[in-house]
């Protein structure tokens, strides 16, 4: 897969140590759930899953963990990097049914993405939050604003609700038809016990060190069960999890 230039539009500083990377580029069929490879000449490339992609605009949510990230934090207005994509298997979004969109940290990004589409086919959908303290909230007004419920978990209880969202999950699962989840892999396999208990439909997106991003390393196994997170996921039904023996 050929590399598309990509031009920073913007560079916001969110809070602490995430940022919203803004650019401009041409991309075919990119949907929430797949990511793509973002190469800085002379930096390591690394894998990213955009929060939004609109009219050749896409926003990238990234935390700052290590050098390249770093780098990505610097750079400016106009300058220049590569990407390759869409890479993946995207989230499976239909136009009808009840969605939770739950999830924690920057993995929320394909979430909130996919609120947007939901939101566009005029699906209900409840997008759901979960963060350290309040100093760490990030799609809340967004969610609001495409005409979601939307409600954040703190861990401390500085603001919204204090405890984690898989409490959510437990207590309203019956509302729903369609579970979409993303991020650490503690909350993930918590969401899939909880789905595999309810027998709810859901697809969870998974993060492992990605290097090639089409199958051929194998850096990024899905422990216990062969499937590749780059190339059989990111995202995955937990049908298809439990099927390969997957066992959190």
């Amino acid at each position: 897969m050929n590399y598309v230039k990509a031009y920073v539009v913007d560079n916001i500083h969110v809070y602490r140590d995430v940022y919203h990377l803004i650019l401009r580029t041409e991309i075919e069929r990119l949907l929430p759930g797949h990511f793509i490879m973002i190469w800085i000449p002379e930096v390591e490339e690394v894998p990213m899953a955009p929060s939004l992609y609109r009219d050749g605009i896409m926003r990238i949510t990234y935390k700052v963990v290590g050098e390249t990230t770093g780098y990505m934090s610097r750079l400016d207005r106009g300058e220049k990097i590569y990407i390759r994509g869409p890479l993946g298997k995207p989230y499976k979004l239909n136009g009808y049914g009840r969605y939770l969109l739950i999830g924690g940290g920057v993995g929320v990004a394909p979430l909130i993405y996919s609120a947007h589409i939901l939101s566009e086919r005029g699906v209900e959908f409840t997008y759901v939050e979960g963060v350290p303290n309040s100093n760490y909230e990030m799609f809340i007004d967004e969610a609001i604003s495409l005409g979601g419920e939307a409600l954040l978990y703190t861990e401390d209880g500085s603001k919204g609700v204090k405890g984690y969202p898989t409490e959510y999950l437990k207590t309203n699962y019956r509302y729903y038809d369609y579970i979409l989840a993303c991020g650490p892999d503690e909350f993930n396999r918590a969401v899939y016990r909880l789905c595999r208990e309810y027998g709810l439909n859901c697809q969870i997106s998974f993060e492992r060190i990605v290097k090639c991003g089409v199958g051929v390393c194998g850096s990024c196994v899905l422990e216990g069960t062969g499937l590749l997170v780059c190339l059989d996921g990111p995202v995955f039904n937990i049908s298809t999890l439990y099927e390969y023996g997957y066992s959190p």
